[in-house]
């Protein structure tokens, strides 16, 4: 790549360097739309102000497509324009079904206008509108860029990334296609597309320019990639706009968010170079909400950590160092004796576990760019969680003999209280049965007693009857005298 800063003033007018759009025109300049609506050419050496200015200088300009015949279309925040001849005619889209922000105007092979929106895309034949939107098929709702491949289908570059039109109008089929790994973790937003004349399609996002060769796609369903970070080139991380053109050399020209143009010369197909992988390291460990290892305050690394059994919170932050590709960063780590497998994130730094339990754990990360394979070279740093006290060997003999102690006194007194009891019964019924005889003793001696009682009262009788008729007084006196004895 090459770089063509955009000069602070051209003809003595303060311009921003940022571009927004890249055409190219008939005479083979360069037209430039910049971030304060400004048009600007490029020769190839220099910048000056565009022809276009004064015709359209009421417009708010957010896209711009320049045919081979010098046509011009225009979207505004609420309109299509068509400038040729040095007239602008304007076209409505309906209310009923467009979102007013155009955000790109591009010219089909066929002569269709495509406009892209903040709520679907829209076709215009030069009569009408037809227009779809994620009900139709499309990968997202805002639309940022739309391009005709050598096939004739129709490639639509979303907020959440791209959709194929294969046969458009009012039946067409929307494929999503494999993201490149960072922009399907990071931003999968299509800022811009562009193919080349091998048919590679190259997108520009956020996090760089990504280069697919479709040609494979077509042919074997496989999806050869290339990620270009704009950090290496002094550009920063942001592509911007539709900014992308093939020149009359051949050559690919992008515009980025800094500086200006960057000028790629495709004299081979792209490759993705490996670059060395980012060095992992883990910055902190954290348990229970204090730091009990810190990197920048330790004198040494730290292989091993012990912990008591109720300090089972961990945090774990870690990072890397790549200077290659700083920001462009994907970490992978895994808790053995917790984790299952690897966990794969984009840019996240670090790793919490909570309630673990006692035991041996082994944390380890490694990480890599998006130009790099995965470090070979892994962090790792062992947790031991001691036990409790009352889970070691000895505790658990100590409370075994205990129980065992505490079962045998209970369950001796408990047969020494049932054998009593049980003797207290045998007493109770033999002291019942005891009881038993001599009540029947004692009704027996009252029976006894109440028949010799009424035999002598019938002896008594008899007496006094025969001492009635006894005309002796000494016989009568020795009959009574019986009879009162009797009687006592």
């Amino acid at each position: 790549f090459n770089s063509y800063p955009i000069p602070d003033k051209i003809g003595g007018t303060d311009v921003e360097d940022e571009i927004w759009d890249i055409e190219e025109l008939p005479n083979g300049n360069l037209l430039l739309l910049t971030y304060d609506y400004w048009l600007l050419e490029f020769d190839g050496e220099s910048y000056s102000m565009s022809s276009l200015l004064a015709p359209l200088y009421y417009y708010y300009i957010n896209d711009i497509d320049v045919d081979e015949n010098g046509e011009v279309w225009i979207g505004t925040e609420n309109l299509l324009l068509n400038y040729s001849n040095g007239e602008v005619k304007e076209f409505k889209p309906s209310d009923e079904y467009w979102e007013s922000y155009v955000n790109l105007v591009y010219k089909d092979s066929k002569g269709n206008i495509w406009l892209g929106t903040e709520g679907g895309l829209a076709k215009f034949d030069g009569t009408e509108f037809i227009y779809y939107n994620e009900e139709n098929g499309l990968k997202g709702p805002s639309i940022y860029e739309v391009k005709e491949d050598g096939r004739g289908n129709i490639w639509v570059g979303t907020n959440k990334g791209l959709s194929v039109i294969k046969s458009y109008g009012e039946s067409w089929d929307s494929k999503k296609i494999e993201f490149f790994e960072a922009d399907e973790l990071f931003l999968p937003e299509t800022i811009s597309l562009l193919f080349d004349d091998d048919g590679g399609l190259w997108q520009g996002t956020n996090a760089g320019i990504n280069y697919y060769d479709v040609e494979s796609w077509y042919e074997n369903g496989q999806m050869d990639k290339v990620h270009f970070s704009l950090q290496d080139y002094g550009k920063g991380l942001e592509f911007n706009g539709a900014a992308a053109v093939i020149g009359p050399d051949e050559n690919l020209w992008f515009g980025t968010a800094r500086e200006g143009l960057l000028k790629y010369e495709p004299d081979v197909k792209p490759t993705q170079i490996r670059n060395r992988a980012p060095q992992t390291f883990i910055r902190r460990v954290i348990v229970n909400g204090e730091a009990v290892y810190n990197q920048e305050t330790s004198t040494k690394d730290v292989s091993e950590i012990n912990l008591d059994y109720n300090q089972n919170n961990i945090e774990i932050e870690y990072g890397a160092v790549s200077y290659k590709d700083p920001n462009r960063i994907f970490y992978r780590h895994r808790l053995a004796g917790f984790d299952e497998d690897w966990d794969t994130e984009f840019d996240k730094r670090e790793a919490v576990y909570t309630n673990l339990n006692p035991g041996e754990y082994t944390f380890s990360v490694m990480s890599k760019s998006t130009s790099s394979d995965w470090s070979e070279m892994v962090s790792t740093i062992t947790i031991n969680i001691a036990k409790p006290f009352w889970s070691s060997w000895w505790f658990i003999l100590l409370m075994i003999s205990l129980i065992g102690g505490t079962a045998f006194f209970l369950l001796k007194t408990y047969i020494n209280v049932r054998e009593k009891k049980k003797l207290e019964g045998l007493v109770e019924i033999k002291t019942a049965d005891l009881q038993s005889a001599v009540d029947e003793k004692e009704v027996l001696i009252k029976e006894i007693h109440h028949r010799v009682k009424n035999n002598m009262a019938v002896v008594s009788g008899l007496l006094e009857l025969q001492s009635w008729q006894m005309k002796d007084g000494k016989a009568k006196a020795a009959l009574e005298n019986s009879r009162l004895r009797i009687k006592t």
